[in-house]
């Protein structure tokens, strides 16, 4: 789990660098870094904890928190990534006419 979890920051960046100007790549990652971080590290264990607290009422129901949260946060999150897909195709055949 830990391994995989770690793959997306590697591509995150190179796609960032991509579809930034140059003048602006490093506080594109910069932001993106932030708000990855304040979100999946700061916002993701909250949710959770207070899914558990609020909705379940019980502290053992920790796996049903987990549960409802990637059942509701996963389709959204790749709702928003397929909406993105067209800039990115773009921005790859791009760098690729450039670099041929």
């Amino acid at each position: 789990m830990t391994a995989q979890s770690n793959q997306p920051s590697g591509i995150a960046g190179g796609v960032i660098h991509l579809m930034v100007p140059n003048e602006m790549r490093g506080q594109a990652v910069a932001l993106y870094f932030l708000a990855a971080n304040l979100i999946g590290l700061g916002l993701g264990p909250t949710v959770v904890a207070a899914i558990t607290d609020y909705v379940f009422k019980n502290d053992a129901a920790l796996n049903k928190s987990l549960a409802l949260t990637s059942v509701t946060l996963i389709p959204i999150a790749a709702i928003i990534m397929l909406s993105g897909l067209g800039k990115v195709r773009e921005a790859v055949r791009s760098a690729e006419a450039w670099t041929s």
